[in-house]
């Protein structure tokens, strides 16, 4: 496991896409939040639509496209957010929509933990 703000930088792509429970994204967000430095940036990029979509993957994973705002929601804590929805393809060739943020760990983060 990497140490506590050992990262510059994070990127996910379609990692919480893969996580259906909310539960679990949280846990991973916060994860992404013990690694990564004060000041630090992440990039997420997922699959989203305009209402929440739950499917099984042709290779049976258990999937979820979520909105916009579910997505905004996980990254509440993060600072200089700047986010957009556009179209993209799946890998099945298949017309969607994706989220794409930008954002920072706050620089107080490491403040709040001594």
């Amino acid at each position: 496991m990497p140490e506590y703000w050992s990262l510059d930088a994070v990127l996910s792509c379609a990692v919480l896409t893969c996580m259906p429970s909310e539960m679990a994204q949280k846990a991973a967000i916060l994860e992404l939040k013990r690694v990564l430095k004060p000041g630090g940036l992440f990039h997420l990029s997922e699959f989203c639509a305009p209402m929440t979509k739950c499917f099984t993957s042709g290779l049976g994973t258990p999937m979820c496209y979520h909105t916009p705002m579910q997505l905004q929601e996980l990254l509440e804590d993060f600072v200089d957010l700047k986010d957009e929805v556009t179209a993209c393809r799946t890998l099945a060739d298949d017309t969607a929509q994706c989220y794409r943020a930008f954002a920072k760990k706050p620089q107080q983060a490491l403040a709040q933990l001594r």
